[in-house]
């Protein structure tokens, strides 16, 4: 490394890697701006992976995402007593629902459907699309 600047963004893209690279693609010390002793970090033009959000088991799937910006702010002289933050900003996101989340939605609706028919089979009704509604 030919100067302290390099080193230093050099090592916080490493670590940087290490937490955010579950999430995001194109972590390079290009993309970044620090400053420490502000305790500043910023990350600009990243693309989300398509497995982002896979470890929060919701009912999507994403298909294509960018972060435009993720700001960081660590306290360095007050660790204890101050928090870090986080900032994102300019996300954006492409998602579907999984297969599943269809799969359940499409299995309820045919048993709400088929409660109707049942009582309207029972009541002797000729139209149970009218039950329950």
């Amino acid at each position: 490394f030919t100067d302290m600047n390099t080193f230093v963004a050099s090592l916080a893209t490493r670590i940087l890697s290490r937490y955010l690279g579950d999430y995001v693609e194109g972590l390079d010390s290009k993309n970044l701006e620090i400053s420490l002793l502000s305790g500043s970090v910023e990350l600009r033009n990243l693309k989300l992976k398509t497995s982002s959000l896979a470890k929060l088991d919701l009912p999507i799937t994403v298909k294509e995402g960018y972060l435009g910006r993720l700001h960081l702010y660590i306290p360095w002289r007050n660790l204890s007593g101050e928090a870090a933050v986080i900032r994102l900003e300019e996300v954006y996101m492409l998602a579907t629902q999984t297969k599943e989340a269809v799969d359940e939605n499409l299995t309820k609706e045919l048993a709400a459907k088929l409660s109707r028919l049942q009582l309207a089979e029972l009541l002797g009704k000729d139209q149970p699309d009218n039950l329950g509604e």
